[in-house]
């Protein structure tokens, strides 16, 4: 386990991160890998990434 210099970070999340997130994620970078990326959780990231497909879902429920 390699030693952290930075804590995690935690709480919500900034809109620069969320589209990091949708990019690392279109490029099929796994889900551990973004979390260094991004200093968040792991479980944290799959957190956020059903959160964000449960908003497009209701998105696109409303838009029908």
């Amino acid at each position: 386990m390699k030693k952290q210099i930075f804590k995690k970070a935690v709480g919500g999340w900034w809109p620069c991160e969320e589209k990091v997130l949708i990019s690392m994620l279109e490029d099929n970078y796994p889900v551990h890998f973004i979390a260094d990326v991004l200093g968040r959780d792991r479980m944290g990231v799959h957190m956020k990434i059903k959160v964000m497909q449960r908003n497009e879902n209701k998105k696109m429920e409303q838009a029908a």
